[in-house]
């Protein structure tokens, strides 16, 4: 149907017994019908058909109106969608810049300067950021030193050194340049004092509440140094009970934090293993114990080479150096040491007998009960399926403080991911009484 230019209504019915409209008269004048009926019949026509017209015109109004509600409507929906979307980026952007500058948004109390300042703390930058992305973090950070120490490197004046760092979700952040600097100072957790780890535990959990951790974390964490601090080690005399205890938490710590992302692997921590302290302060005390050992005699050895020097002043001995390889003499070491077992394990075989641990190639464990999973190639210490390279110090007694590489601390004896090849079980025992 076509679209009609203007309303009908407003036309005028025609004369149609003007002599314009003779030849159209004529068309219906017969004998019995004269021009004026003729005329007639015309003006019946163009009444119809303009009625038509008018109906067409009222129904082509309708719809424009329809049509021009509904474009209305998208246009208002339109433009609601863009506000929202604009109001969404301001609302981003605005979050974004809340985050990067925290202190900036504190909503502060309306109340009266506080008479003490004893509870305001600086955490390091570093340390909350651990706690933001639900890492494993030193204790230290919250002690007295680890406070004075972020004090120490507070800076009032504007920091926006950024550096690029990879989010959770594999995307790239850019973060300020402090906040992956840990402090040059901080101490291991079973190096902390007794005293210096019941002073920090508190913040670290107000800390944990302040970021927003669940709740359920934060209790099994609590639960866990509450036991800690109530075991019966916690105020023994030894003092490598209390390292045990300490390192025994620090090890199971480290590990919950590294099963966090696997909840099938995780576990409740705040359930205290006895037979896992008890593994850890044995640990501690053979390590104490060889140490104090080597420095024993490393004294009666300087001792004894003081006192041939003062009994002969004058007189060296003519014997060649390698007589005393020969008869198994060593500065450091008594005779026939290096045909007993060693305090210390290789770390490919975890045997204790003498060989040169460097280069222990060994396909099997030193009671041949497990093959190997470590090897040395070019003095490095690599896993035997894939090459990948070992933390050294991590199969030390002590570990590794070091996080720039945690996916290296893997026992070369088992794959543990809990201590390294001096404290795993499949290692060579020391016999009872043995001394350097």
């Amino acid at each position: 149907m076509n679209r009609l230019p203007y309303d009908p209504s407003a036309n005028v019915c025609p004369d149609f017994m003007d002599e314009r409209y003779r030849a159209g008269r004529t068309v219906f004048v017969t004998p019995n019908i004269s021009e004026v009926q003729a005329a007639a019949t015309l003006r019946g026509i163009w009444v119809t058909t303009n009625d038509a017209l008018c109906i067409q015109w009222q129904q082509q109004v309708v719809e424009d109106d329809r049509l021009r509600t509904e474009q209305q409507r998208l246009a208002e929906e339109e433009e609601e969608r863009s506000f929202q979307a604009i109001r969404l980026e301001e609302e981003t952007a605005q979050a974004e810049e809340k985050k990067k500058n925290r202190s900036k948004y504190h909503v502060l109390p309306e109340c009266p300067r506080p008479t003490t300042t004893e509870d305001d703390i600086i955490v390091s930058d570093f340390a909350m950021r651990k706690i933001d992305k639900g890492l494993y973090v030193e204790i230290y950070y919250w002690t007295n030193d680890g406070l004075d120490d972020a004090l120490a490197n507070y800076r009032t004046k504007d920091n926006d050194g950024m550096v690029p760092t990879t989010g959770e979700d594999g995307s790239t952040t850019w973060i300020q340049a402090a906040a992956t600097q840990p402090s040059a100072g901080v101490v291991p957790d079973h190096n902390l004092a007794p005293v210096d780890f019941a002073q920090a535990v508190p913040r670290m959990i107000a800390s944990f509440e302040e970021r927003g951790w669940p709740k359920q974390r934060v209790l099994m964490l609590a639960r866990f140094w509450g036991a800690l601090m109530i075991h019966r080690h916690w105020n023994s005399q030894d003092k490598s009970l209390q390292k045990g205890l300490l390192l025994y938490q620090e090890e199971q710590r480290r590990a919950w934090h590294n099963t966090i992302p696997i909840p099938a692997n995780a576990w409740d921590i705040s359930i205290i293993s006895e037979s896992a302290i008890s593994h850890t302060c044995d640990c501690v005390y053979h390590d104490d114990c060889n140490k104090q050992d080597l420095s024993d005699n490393y004294k009666k050895s300087q001792g004894s080479n003081l006192h041939r020097r003062s009994a002969s002043p004058t007189k060296r001995s003519s014997a060649p150096r390698t007589a005393c390889a020969a008869a198994g003499a060593c500065s450091c070491f008594p005779a026939g040491i290096h045909n007993t077992r060693s305090p210390a394990v290789c770390t490919v075989c975890l045997g204790r007998n003498s060989h040169s641990f460097i280069e222990c190639t060994a396909k099997c464990l030193w009671d041949s009960a497990f093959p190997s999973v470590a090897t040395h190639s070019n003095k490095q210490l690599l896993l035997c399926s894939s090459d990948k390279p070992l933390c050294i110090d991590w199969q030390r007694a002590i570990g590794c403080s070091s996080h720039s590489h945690s996916e290296h601390h893997v026992c070369s004896g088992c794959l543990a991911t809990t201590h390294g090849a001096q404290n795993c079980p499949r290692a060579q025992t020391l016999a009872p009484g043995h001394s350097l």
